[in-house]
């Protein structure tokens, strides 16, 4: 099977510490045989900061932008993008409301 989880990755995941997961629609494609693309969505038991701190000592790659509302990011090496989620519970208001009531 080919790899498709970026060095930088693996990298990330040394500087943090804890496990790194790949979620998200690449992963659903990688599964189907389709073209995976180059978006990445990456999940850890971390908050921001701990993510902030870890990314500063993986060479090549920059934190892009931060919400801390919801606890994601988004990071780049330049080439992939790489959209990060906390762990986390959200509740929503009644009638199937798509942004989180709270986080």
């Amino acid at each position: 099977m080919k790899e498709i989880i970026p060095l930088i990755l693996k990298n990330l995941v040394q500087n943090l510490g804890k496990p790194l997961y790949l979620t998200g629609g690449m992963v659903r494609n990688k599964i189907m045989g389709a073209s995976t693309g180059e978006d990445f969505d990456i999940a850890a038991p971390v908050r921001l900061g701990e993510l902030a701190d870890a990314v500063r000592l993986t060479d090549g790659l920059k934190l892009k932008c931060v919400y801390p509302r919801t606890n994601t990011a988004r990071l780049t090496d330049g080439e992939h993008i790489f959209e990060f989620s906390s762990f986390r519970k959200e509740t929503y208001a009644e009638g199937g409301a798509h942004t989180p009531r709270s986080v």
